[in-house]
């Protein structure tokens, strides 16, 4: 799926990380997609890795800080 989107024209650039515990909450501005260009050319998305044992066991996608910094167990 990321090859695709990538092909699609779409990139991220990492604008934050914050570690929580067992977590990374990651912060990225996000262009070439449709939320990207009715945003005006960049849309924030937010994703919380769950690590375990040194891996990444999971991976999951926030539209929102808020929200994303709970999951993550980081402040908001």
């Amino acid at each position: 799926m990321v090859g695709s989107a990538r092909a699609a024209g779409a990139r991220a650039v990492v604008r934050e990380v914050t570690a929580g515990a067992g977590t990374l909450l990651v912060g990225l501005e996000v262009t070439g997609t449709p939320a990207a260009r009715e945003a005006g050319g960049a849309a924030e998305r937010w994703q919380v890795l769950t690590l375990r044992d040194g891996r990444i066991v999971d991976i999951r996608g926030f539209a929102d800080r808020a929200a994303a910094a709970g999951h993550a167990g980081v402040p908001a």
